[in-house]
């Protein structure tokens, strides 16, 4: 019997343990993903049930998937329900490197646009505005991302260890009508990702911390760059 098959073993125990119904009810699925977006979920349709995992909690400690049962099989107080989320996403975050490792590195298009060229562009706010992250030996790759969303014009990802992490700039913005300004602004908001990343916080996970809050504002364009976005990008949406 492999890790996984072991741990979902020990799940189906502790559901007999904690959540009988649902083994009574039957048609439980548990299946384990390399998905590093959605790392645990679950779907019910009727009277069946899929428990999504990530692979990593192959590794996890016999309390985690405790909580795993707990939290999503059985009703809790809200506080204890908080308590039991914050358990198991700090196990997630404590492997993020993990989930990283399985994922593939997405693609992006070449920096030179029609209009911009990124990589010019990155550079110069860098040098300008973020000089510390010219001297961290790790690379960071800017390009423009193969899709066009309506909202996210940028975005920071991270890869698995010995890969560069990537900055992905969204194409409409590669358009004469958008002034330079705002894309150093965008490029300028995604190294900081680069310097402060997503981490877990009492409990939470923080996106922009209050350094890169503070940092954000500190850009000379910030007001203008936020002003342009409020008026003018719906016109390319």
């Amino acid at each position: 019997m492999d890790r996984i098959e072991r741990v979902e073993e020990r799940l189906r125990s502790l559901l007999w343990q904690h959540a009988p119904e649902t083994v009574f009810r039957g048609g439980l699925a548990i299946v384990f993903t390399r998905n590093a977006s959605t790392l645990i979920s679950l779907y019910r349709r009727g009277a069946t049930s899929t428990l999504r995992l990530h692979r990593v909690f192959a590794i996890a400690p016999p309390a985690i998937l405790e909580s795993i049962v707990l939290g999503f099989f059985t009703e809790q107080c809200a506080p204890r329900a908080r308590r039991l989320r914050a358990r198991i996403m700090d196990f997630v975050e404590r492997n993020r490197k993990l989930t990283l490792a399985t994922t593939a590195t997405p693609r992006l298009l070449p920096p030179r646009g029609r209009h911009y060229d990124l990589e010019e562009i990155y550079l110069a706010v860098v040098r300008e505005h973020v000089p510390e992250r010219d001297l961290r030996d790790d690379l960071l790759r800017v390009g423009w991302s193969p899709r066009s969303t309506p909202s996210l014009m940028g975005k920071w990802i991270e890869t698995p260890a010995r890969s560069p992490n990537l900055i992905a700039v969204n194409p409409l913005l590669d358009d004469r009508r958008v002034p330079r300004y705002y894309l150093e602004y965008i490029v300028y908001h995604e190294v900081l990702h680069d310097l402060y990343p997503i981490r877990r916080d009492g409990g939470r996970w923080v996106q922009h911390p209050v350094e890169f809050r503070r940092r954000e504002r500190a850009f000379p364009d910030y007001a203008r760059a936020q002003r342009w976005e409020r008026e003018r990008l719906a016109e390319l949406v």
